[in-house]
């Protein structure tokens, strides 16, 4: 189907994770938000300690390094790279590559990773599933987005509603990171057939020490039935000085 295919692309490319079909914010009562101004850069050899702050933008060769792994089969399916190949006022280049592959997919963000276009989808104005800053507990925002497949014309509608719930510490093989948990709830409906749409849930670990997310579930169904359940798990990263 439509929806699955490109949803497991997307998680596939990097953020190359959630495709119009997916999405990859539940609840504390509007604390004071928590500036997220850029910080120095760290490496992964930093301690945990450090990783309450914000880094700075991103730079030309950051890299990180993710295991995709199917939740139902317990099976990693991918390990892909998403590097910054270049960074404008509006824009952030990522490159996808994946091991064992020649394969790369380009994908090009905001600067709040929002997914703006990858070479097959184009979004209006961007997928909606990247951070809003400053992120604090409680902070809730709604997304409504058009995507265009630019190799088969279709069109889908997508409306994300995201909320930050929650500040935590998890541990990857990239090391132990303090994290903004985000979560979004995404429905995705084809505009040329209603009948077609998907419901999916996205749990978002954000990690201002490396200035993106450590860990990002999608839970996707279609028509009512469970047709994926995926995790990109951080393994690795650098940054530019």
């Amino acid at each position: 189907m439509f929806l699955t295919r490109y949803a497991a692309l997307a998680w596939a490319a990097l953020a190359v994770t959630l495709s119009p079909v997916l999405a990859q914010t539940a609840p504390d009562a509007n604390p004071p938000e928590t500036d997220i101004r850029p910080a120095a850069p760290q490496s992964s050899s930093l301690p945990p300690a450090a990783a309450s702050e914000i880094l700075d933008g991103p730079r030309q060769g950051d890299r990180w390094t993710y295991e995709l792994k199917d939740n139902v089969t317990d099976e990693v399916k991918a390990t892909i790279t998403n590097t910054v190949v270049d960074v404008t006022d509006k824009e952030i280049v990522t490159r996808a590559s994946f091991r064992g592959q020649s394969n790369q997919q380009t994908v090009i963000f905001d600067h709040n990773w929002n997914r703006v276009d990858d070479m097959v989808w184009k979004w209006t104005p961007n997928d909606g599933l990247g951070i809003k800053t400053p992120l604090a507990v409680g902070k809730e925002w709604r997304h409504e987005s058009t995507s265009s497949n630019m190799t088969n014309g279709t069109i889908l509608r997508t409306a994300v509603d995201a909320k930050v719930v929650g500040k935590e510490s998890v541990t990857t093989k990239a090391g132990t990171f303090d994290v903004f948990k985000v979560v979004y709830t995404v429905r995705q409906t084809n505009t040329h057939d209603s009948t077609k749409s998907s419901n999916s849930t996205v749990d978002l670990l954000y990690a201002p020490l490396v200035n993106h997310w450590v860990k990002r579930r999608a839970v996707v169904r279609v028509e009512g039935r469970l047709r994926d359940d995926t995790t990109l798990e951080l393994v690795d990263y650098s940054r530019k000085p």
